[in-house]
């Protein structure tokens, strides 16, 4: 996460500064610092929860319910997963946009998730000629994750390659926003058109004078955008947080929320919750892309609409989300022609010394059952605690609540769609979420 991609590439921001309040008014800047921002929209839950428990700040972030959601999947004993692979889905998800997200100037998403494996096994590239082999033959695989058992012969597919891919971004293009866009970015997030209507009725309301603003420039790097992305949960005004104040204070960390779909793209819930009552400011970067959605600024409107990486999704799943299209893998077999061997998705990246060129089945490890083995029972706290049932922890629940037993009542709760969706609002916007999603009365979506 940051602490390991630090590298020294830094973002040259100029800032409109309040003197008297120490406050950011507004940030001008280009597409650079802008894909970082959209990006933000493309994670997936799970992703921001490492990267706030890896966040190179000093203040220990406190994230709610997905804080405990995510220590739960950690604490649950690898044995009543599918597999192993399942858990560590849930642990380090994969952004479905990670193509484009790789050109991204200021990465705090990458690192483990840009690898792949094959089976050291050259017959199980199918090019054997033992005729059993053939036979049981599954096709040319390929993994996420290392370790995962090869489905030919059973090997562990550890053989490390990194995707070679085109480039989404140029000089010109950009990757979402166009490439010489300028916008203004207020304290609060909202991306606006430095010269509109929208922006002028802006500067009004604030009411400042030339006498009370500066201009500030400000280099901004990888730990800069992950206490900026933590401070958007939490705050109004995250861009002040970071940019003056440098790091959140202790007393200004509160609990904010997520629900246990950690696989699930940031924007997705944001389009859950576009009437509901928020904490932080985070929500503001959709309203813009909303706003902005068209083709002076925009390349396109698929941060609207994100989805969840092919493969971390199950058949019943209920919030029907769609996933990612899956791309086709080639590995290209160069040795002994002096060129390194490639795994690509273009076919044009193929070098022409290639010898071989092999199609490849992407290794999908979900079940139709989710990523839990069944039958199981699990207790889920108001917090979002997740444990496998059992009497003492349902009883230390209750001595911690001290709640009397005959106050205790029981209630059957039937959960669609529409019941799942207000958990995963509930879970975000407060840190009672099943309180707030069944008995308390849901305000209009």
């Amino acid at each position: 996460m940051a602490d390991k991609l630090e590298d020294g590439t830094t973002v040259s921001l100029k800032a409109l500064v309040h003197k008297g309040s120490n406050k950011v008014i507004f940030v001008e800047c280009v597409s650079d610092f802008l894909d970082v921002l959209f990006s933000f929209l493309t994670f997936p839950m799970g992703t921001i929860k490492l990267g706030s428990k890896q966040s190179v700040e000093s203040v220990p972030v406190q994230i709610g319910c997905m804080n405990n959601l995510y220590a739960s999947v950690g604490n649950i004993d690898v044995q009543r997963f599918n597999n192993e692979v399942c858990r560590h889905k849930l642990l380090s998800p994969r952004n479905a946009d990670e193509s484009r997200c790789k050109d991204i100037k200021l990465k705090i998403d990458n690192g483990e998730f840009t690898k792949y494996f094959l089976c050291p096994d050259w017959n199980c590239l199918g090019v054997s000629e033992d005729e059993y082999l053939l036979s049981q033959y599954k096709g040319n695989l390929l993994s996420m994750y290392k370790g995962t058992r090869c489905e030919n012969c059973g090997k562990c597919m550890d053989r490390e390659y990194h995707l070679s891919s085109p480039s989404h971004a140029d000089k010109y293009n950009g990757i979402y926003v166009k490439g010489l866009a300028r916008l203004i970015v207020t304290d609060d997030l909202q991306v606006l058109p430095p010269l509109s209507g929208t922006s002028f009725s802006f500067l009004s309301k604030l009411g400042v004078t030339d006498g009370d603003i500066t201009e500030e420039t400000f280099n901004i790097g990888v730990s800069e955008v992950l206490n900026l992305l933590i401070c958007s949960f939490v705050s109004k005004t995250p861009l002040t947080e970071t940019l003056l104040k440098h790091k959140a204070e202790p007393d200004f960390i509160t609990e904010i929320s997520d629900h246990i779909f950690l696989t699930i793209p940031l924007g997705f819930i944001l389009k859950q919750m576009q009437n509901s009552s928020w904490k932080g400011c985070i929500d503001q970067l959709y309203k813009s892309v909303q706003d902005l959605g068209d083709e002076q600024c925009l390349n396109s409107n698929d941060l609207l609409n994100p989805r969840i990486f092919p493969g971390f999704s199950y058949e019943n799943h209920l919030l029907g989300i769609e996933e990612g299209s899956e791309a086709s893998y080639y590995y290209a077999y160069c040795r002994p022609n002096g060129v390194e061997d490639v795994l690509v998705t273009d076919k044009t990246l193929i070098p022409s010394q290639v010898r071989y060129t092999f199609h490849l089945k992407l290794m999908n490890d979900k079940s139709s059952e989710g990523f839990l083995k069944g039958p199981t029972m699990f207790t889920i706290t108001d917090k979002l605690i997740v444990r496998p049932i059992s009497p003492i922890f349902g009883f230390s629940i209750l001595n911690e609540l001290k709640v009397p037993l005959d106050d205790i009542k029981e209630e059957i709760v039937r959960v669609g769609k529409e019941e799942v969706l207000r958990v995963l609002v509930a879970s975000i916007a407060g840190d009672s979420a099943l309180t707030d999603a069944f008995i308390r009365q849901p305000k209009e979506q």
